[in-house]
């Protein structure tokens, strides 16, 4: 699981973990993006992106990531 840190409310530094958005996917700390069946911890915070296939399926096969790359 990948993991960043930010401070949080407390001053204490969360984990962060990057979920796909779409399939939900979980990136490690080699950006590996595997499906896990477990929910993170409570002290981590989720932060969303897309999954390199995901992406793919949702702007590359639109057009659209050769639109918004060109911007």
């Amino acid at each position: 699981m990948h993991t960043d840190s930010r401070k949080g409310s407390e001053g204490t530094h969360a984990p962060i973990i990057c979920v796909c958005m779409c399939c939900k996917r979980v990136r490690d700390s080699l950006g590996n993006w595997t499906i896990r069946a477990e929910l993170p911890p409570p002290n981590f915070q989720i932060s969303h992106g897309l999954c390199p296939e995901c992406e793919n399926k949702l702007y590359h096969n639109a057009g659209l990531l050769s639109r918004l790359q060109a911007s």
